[in-house]
């Protein structure tokens, strides 16, 4: 069972969909952006809206040349 959004990542989204619907350019679709036609294209669909997503707040770096990530909902990521 999926894990429920928090509240600051439901905002995030909304302001990211408002503001591309809002930008001064093309708005391709998801089979444009994939390659994908027809049934596969609504599949990829499906798979995004199904994933969970992270809501990254914080960033540092650390002298080993690592990136730490904080997530809202309590995750943290390191990236090499």
């Amino acid at each position: 069972m999926p894990r429920q959004a928090s509240k600051a990542c439901k905002v995030a989204k909304e302001q990211d969909e408002y503001a591309v619907t809002n930008k001064a350019s093309l708005e391709l679709p998801v089979s444009a952006v994939t390659g994908l036609q027809g049934t596969d294209a609504e599949k990829f669909e499906e798979y995004l809206d199904s994933c969970e997503h992270a809501c990254p707040t914080t960033h540092c770096w650390t002298p080993a040349g690592e990136v730490l990530i904080g997530c809202s909902t309590g995750e943290l990521l390191k990236v090499t």
